[in-house]
């Protein structure tokens, strides 16, 4: 009998042992985390010399030969459910998301074909950058634009949209000119997160997925030479007209006008465009520069003449960008050494129009000139 006993219990001890030895293993492989791995964006610095100094265009790629500066990132396992230790890892993620975290810089986009992207601040102004992410296996096809808003990076067009167990990306970053002038220098973009990555499992609660994992943009130079012109006569002209009595008559225009020039040296491979305005009247587009507040003399006003042109010259807003109202072709181009540009100019009085007589006394007239280098 005490032999028997024995057995028994030996027997119970081992059994109770063996259940208790399952579970503890059984526990441990339950509860282990999910993994999610940052994409880390790690760009070179930058010189550039092609940039023109006033004649960029917001949106488009920040070098002017339409080359863009592109930075590369991808990671094939952002999220990684595959391993016996990730409690989801048989049910799966069904959804995933990016969220921006940048600032979107208002009413400045970046185009490429049919997609559009906004672009954001990148810490320094005139510079932006526009976003694309895509499937780790897709083609830029499949890139989808980030937005200031949570857009679904899986399933995307194309895709099965089946259960994943591991979802990765591929990543570009674009440079994008977000003003019309940079100014040379050296800029230094700063270290910053610019996208939240984040998935849903099947599950409608949304559990069982792994945490968040983040896009990061590392720190970078950007040294600029911009392309230029170095005004090289005296800031402020004065010419001085002669004296026109009060029976003054536009048939008589010719004995009374006087010739100024303005000069430039200009960087190789710059195109130089000007426009002539009214400071008194910016938005004044005519061909008629008439007298300022302060002028005594009143109803006769100036026309001025580039190159011995026939026609005078047209007015417009005081502004470099590329296109402006009554801009003209200086000289220059892709090709074009560093050279000098001595522009000739001639004033010549005109009696105003609609204007009976004229007013004696000092006459005073303003205008400036803005250069475009593009």
């Amino acid at each position: 009998m005490k032999f028997l006993t024995w057995k028994k219990i030996a027997y119970k001890i081992f059994i109770k042992n063996t259940v208790f030895i399952a579970l503890l293993a059984f526990n441990k492989v339950v509860w282990a985390n999910c993994d999610s791995y940052a994409i880390t964006l790690d760009p070179t610095s930058k010189f550039a010399t092609s940039l023109p100094a006033n004649a960029l265009i917001p949106g488009k790629p920040l070098f002017s030969n339409g080359s863009s500066w592109v930075i590369n990132g991808a990671r094939e396992y952002v999220f990684d459910m595959r391993w016996g230790g990730c409690k989801g890892n048989i049910i799966g993620m069904g959804r995933a998301y990016a969220d921006s975290l940048g600032k979107k810089v208002p009413n400045v986009y970046y185009s490429e074909g049919d997609r559009v992207f906004d672009v954001f601040d990148t810490g320094v102004p005139g510079i932006g950058y526009a976003v694309g992410i895509r499937d780790y296996n897709e083609g830029l096809d499949k890139e989808i634009p980030l937005q200031p808003h949570t857009i679904q990076t899986y399933p995307y067009r194309g895709s099965s949209g089946d259960w994943v167990n591991t979802i990765g990306y591929r990543v570009r970053l674009i440079f994008v000119a977000t003003k019309d002038s940079l100014k040379s220098g050296k800029y230094v973009i700063p270290s910053q997160f610019i996208a939240n990555f984040w998935a849903r499992s099947n599950l409608e609660s949304g559990e069982n997925t792994p945490p968040d994992a983040k896009l990061l943009f590392l720190s970078t130079t950007l040294t600029i030479e911009a392309q230029g012109c170095e005004y090289t006569s005296p800031e402020h002209q004065v010419v001085k007209m002669p004296a026109i009595n009060r029976n003054f008559n536009n048939h008589q225009s010719d004995r009374y006008e006087r010739n100024f020039s303005i000069s430039l040296m200009c960087d190789p491979n710059v195109s130089v465009y000007a426009t002539m305005t009214d400071v008194n009247n910016p938005d004044y587009v005519g061909n008629i520069l008439k007298p300022s507040p302060s002028s005594v003399a009143k109803g006769v006003g100036l026309q001025l003449f580039k190159y011995n042109d026939k026609t005078p010259i047209n007015f417009g807003p005081d502004s470099p960008h590329k296109g402006n109202i009554n801009q003209w072709y200086v000289g220059g181009g892709s090709n074009t050494p560093e050279r000098s540009y001595t522009i000739p100019f001639k004033a010549r009085y005109i009696k105003l129009p609609n204007e009976s007589d004229i007013t004696p006394g000092e006459f005073q007239a303003e205008a400036s000139i803005t250069f475009s280098y593009q």
